[in-house]
């Protein structure tokens, strides 16, 4: 809306200021600081303006006498400037917050007071508007740093409320989401299985769901890339960024993804995940965008170490409950095993010595000789039974003369019995370890060799003892028909299977490493390293 009506003079002054001398209404008006216009009431025409105005807005005075109001204001503010002016044209006065267009485009947040009076029979404003950009981006900025203290916060807490990362990385994508005023926020874990990661979780509006379970590799597409360097990759035109490979374009097509910024989710300097944000529109991402990713990745990675965390120590109270278990079940076994033992071999031998002392004593003739070397070969059994039974429980040789020793012993013991080709190579023998290492590695063989005798039909057994610069290793090798380890950890932790968890706690225990290699039909490898210089 143009008007040519001027005042009738081109010097026409602003009336509230007509009466001045020439000098006055130049220091109060055109050499005034602040930008101050005169305009008509009706059309919004300007019909005077000053200096300030010409300098702050770009327009010279003939581009500005050439415009109204409406020329430097957003289309959408033309009611509200209508309501604004009818309200101060009854009260004589007013002020209005509003935004302003200079020539160049740059926007200007100000405030604006109004002076109405009467020019030539026309209603006119003397309008001066204030600056307050700065201010109103500060008021915003503020706004901002509030708005994201608070949702940090609210994440903060529910990381410490709840230990299920669904619901704290479902609430962090909501947050980056919301943060960066993006279009589309998601965020992928990686598959423990395979080098590749897959979106479980969105925040936004996705068009055609392709992001949904979607699955990506390192070094492919925006995510690949932040992936593979293990830092955060922003991007002004996704589709034409020659860093990013092509592999994902259709997604992004289908997406209408303009702009993305992808930060890596770092535990232990490993990337085990990634948020990211797309944009439709070519607006960019900052980096106050990439600060606050940055900061709810490291948030999202709180929340996994603790799942982690959590599932590491729901996994060993349920070994240590099953190996509780294992343990009742093996001392019960071990109480029955005995009870039988003394029951039938010594308890039997027990009472045929009783019986000959019996007789020696009713018959005052001359001693019985057979009788005597009855009961003396049956005594000497009866200490040869304690002594296998104490040396199954425990054996001395491993406290009196060391762990090779007492593997060579029992190795060959037990070898000789299962009918198994047994080797022992160790090195050297004379060192001693500490005791509840020589205890763990004397217990793992034993558990080794009883399957071994027990499950592997194996004709052949080899135990290796070697010394390494700082560590022990022991390795247990068969040419048995092999398991499945994974299997057959499964079933240990159901409470089948026991002997495999015992030799992994025990070991552990003493501040060693237990590792299992074994496939169906070729063989098994048992392999122990302890840490520790000799005692």
């Amino acid at each position: 809306m143009t008007s040519t009506r001027r005042p009738a003079a081109a010097d026409a002054r602003v009336p509230p200021l007509a009466g001045l001398r020439d000098d006055a209404y130049r220091l109060l008006f055109e050499d005034h600081p602040q930008p101050m216009w005169l305009f008509d009431a009706e059309t919004f025409a300007f019909l005077v303006v000053n200096d300030a105005a010409v300098r702050k807005y770009g327009y010279s005075r003939e581009e500005f006498l050439a415009r109204t109001l409406l020329d430097i204001r957003p289309p959408e503010d033309v009611a509200r400037l209508l309501e604004v002016v009818a309200r101060g044209r009854q009260r004589g006065d007013a002020i209005d917050e509003a935004v302003h267009r200079c020539k160049d485009g740059t926007i200007l947040n100000v405030t604006v007071t109004v002076s109405y009076a009467t020019l030539e029979g026309r209603p006119v404003g003397l309008a001066i508007p204030y600056d307050v950009t700065d201010r109103q981006r500060a008021l915003e900025a503020a706004e901002a740093g509030r708005r994201e203290a608070e949702i940090l916060a609210g994440l903060a807490r529910a990381i410490g409320a709840t230990l299920d990362v669904d619901v704290v990385l479902q609430q962090a994508v909501e947050a980056a989401w919301q943060l960066s005023a993006s279009d589309l926020a998601v965020i992928a874990l990686r598959d423990p299985h395979s080098d590749t990661m897959r979106i479980r979780y969105e925040a936004g509006q996705s068009r055609s769901g392709v992001y949904k379970g979607f699955t990506l590799e390192r070094g492919k597409g925006i995510g690949g890339l932040a992936w593979e360097r293990g830092w955060p990759v922003r991007t002004d035109n996704r589709l034409e960024d020659p860093r990013i490979s092509r592999d994902y374009d259709h997604a992004v097509h289908d997406e209408g993804i303009v702009t993305t910024l992808a930060v890596p989710i770092l535990i232990d300097n490993e990337v085990e995940g990634l948020l990211w944000v797309n944009n439709r529109s070519p607006r960019p991402f900052t980096e106050r965008d990439e600060v606050i990713l940055i900061r709810l990745a490291t948030y999202a990675a709180i929340a996994l170490r603790n799942a982690q965390l959590f599932e590491r120590v729901q996994s060993a109270n349920e070994r240590l409950a099953a190996l509780s278990r294992q343990l009742i079940e093996v001392q019960e076994a071990e109480r029955r095993h005995l009870a039988r033992e003394l029951h039938d071999d010594l308890g039997q031998l027990l009472t045929v010595l009783w019986l000959n002392l019996v007789r020696l004593r009713e018959d005052p003739g001359p001693l019985r000789s057979e009788q005597l070397d009855e009961s003396l070969r049956i005594v000497g059994r009866l200490v040869e039974e304690v002594r296998s039974r104490s040396l199954d429980l425990h054996p001395s040789v491993l406290d009196d003369l060391g762990l090779v020793p007492a593997l060579e012993w029992y190795v060959e013991r037990h070898a000789g019995s299962a009918g198994l080709s047994a080797t022992v190579s160790a090195e050297p023998g004379g060192l001693r370890w500490p005791p509840e290492i020589e205890g763990a590695c004397f217990r793992v063989t034993q558990e080794a060799l009883t399957n071994v005798a027990r499950h592997a039909r194996a004709r052949n057994v080899r135990v290796e003892l070697r010394r390494l610069p700082s560590a022990l290793e022991l390795t247990i090798r068969d040419d048995g028909v092999g398991f499945d380890v994974e299997a057959a950890r499964r079933n240990a932790m159901q409470g089948e299977s026991l002997g495999l968890l015992g030799m992994q706690e025990r070991v552990q225990l003493a501040g060693g490493r237990l590792t299992i290699d074994s496939t169906p039909g070729a063989g098994t490898r048992i392999r122990v390293s302890f840490p520790a210089a000799p005692a």
